[in-house]
This record gives C-alpha cells, sequence and structure tokens, in this order.
C-alpha cells in the first residue's frame, strides 16, 4: 500500500471513529462542548464533590484513566456524587481528560473506550449505570467455558446489543479465536419444524468431548 493510501485509510478510519463518537455523545444528551475550552467562574460546587473527600492516591486515579472500562470502580463514586452533572458539564466546557460526572473524556470528547475499530460501536459502554457491560474480545473465551456462548451472546457481550450487525461482527472475532486454537465451533441440532439447524455454539476445545 502506498503512502497516500495509507493516510487515506487512516483518515477514513479517523472520521468513521469520530462520526460514532459524535452519535454516542448525542445519544446520551451530552452537555455542549465548545470549540475553545472554557472555566467556569463558579467552582463552589467542586467542594461538594464525592471525590472531594478521597485519598490523594484515588484522586489522581481521576485525572489518569483513560478509558471508560477502566474506570468501573471510579464511577461508584460519581454515581453517588451530588454534582456529578455539574462536573460532567464542566468537564465538556474545559475539554477535560479524565473522569468527569461518570465518563471518561478526552479532551472534553468522550474517550475511545476500546482500540482501534472496536472503539464506539455501542452506546452501551458508556451509560454510567452499566459500565462494566463491554468485554474484551479475549474474554470470549472464559465467557464460553460454561457451555459455551453462541454468536447473539457473543455480541451483547462486546457490543451490548445483539442486532445483526453486532452478531455478524462476533462471528467474525469468535472465528478468529478458532483459528488461534482458543474455541472451536459446534454446529446446532436440526430444527425441527423449519429444516436449517438452530444456532451453533462456541466452546473451549475438547470440553464438548469430555461433556459427551
Amino acid at each position: 500500500m502506498t503512502a497516500d493510501a495509507l493516510i487515506e485509510d487512516a483518515t477514513t478510519r479517523s472520521q468513521a471513529l469520530s462520526a460514532r463518537r459524535r452519535r454516542i455523545e448525542e445519544t446520551l444528551d451530552l452537555p455542549p462542548r465548545p470549540k475553545r475550552p472554557e472555566r467556569d467562574s463558579e467552582t463552589d460546587w467542586m467542594s461538594r464533590a464525592r471525590c472531594a473527600d478521597e485519598p490523594a492516591e484515588r484522586r489522581l486515579a481521576f485525572v489518569a484513566v483513560a478509558r471508560q472500562r477502566d474506570a468501573r470502580d471510579l464511577v461508584t463514586t460519581c454515581a453517588s456524587c451530588p454534582v456529578a452533572t455539574e462536573c460532567l458539564a464542566d468537564g465538556r466546557r474545559s475539554h477535560l481528560s479524565g473522569l468527569a460526572g461518570g465518563l471518561v473524556l478526552d479532551d472534553g470528547h468522550l474517550a475511545q473506550d476500546r482500540r482501534g475499530d472496536l472503539a464506539f460501536r455501542s452506546t452501551a459502554a458508556w451509560h454510567r449505570d452499566v459500565p462494566a457491560q463491554l468485554v474484551e474480545p479475549e474474554e470470549l473465551v472464559d465467557l464460553a467455558r460454561e457451555g459455551g456462548i453462541t454468536a447473539a451472546e457473543a455480541a451483547r457481550a462486546l457490543l451490548g446489543d445483539d442486532e445483526p450487525a453486532s452478531v455478524k461482527f462476533a462471528g467474525t472475532v469468535l472465528r478468529s479465536l478458532v483459528a488461534e486454537g482458543q474455541l472451536e465451533h459446534v454446529p446446532g441440532p436440526p430444527r425441527v419444524s423449519a429444516g436449517g439447524r438452530q444456532p451453533g455454539r462456541w466452546v473451549i476445545p475438547g470440553e464438548e468431548d469430555d461433556d459427551a
């Protein structure tokens, strides 16, 4: 691939991620983010923040965290904070990087929750009441240890829904784990009335034989 083609490909990926991020920010109805950072002249609310009473090491973690999935423990503080709304609005307005009002921001935008093309695929990752819903692809192996996992179940774990596009993506991830020898596919049983087969399951290699 030529240098121009690489640049064009990177630009296309960046634009796609930005579009997904904007969609999720709109879905979550986040406070506005001005083009230039603005400072709030009214800061009395900060003294009422729940994190103000946290140890210094934990307060530093609020600033250092870069992904929503890494803030699972920290958002419990935000959930009971009386000024979480003001904190999020200030984070957006000031182009903050870190945790604000239960959401991890990067320059005031939602921070990428996952790497590369997996980022911003589902709104679920940023819902503050379900911060731990999404998993990394390799974690599907652990989920498959209890009787296997279907493509729809994998889609819900990876992306937060089982829409056709999500199931298709999950199937691609599962097949890559098969290629790596971490999973194997077991076809589903035949359908009694409609023909064809029921959805298959992905299991740990050898476990299906052990259960037989």
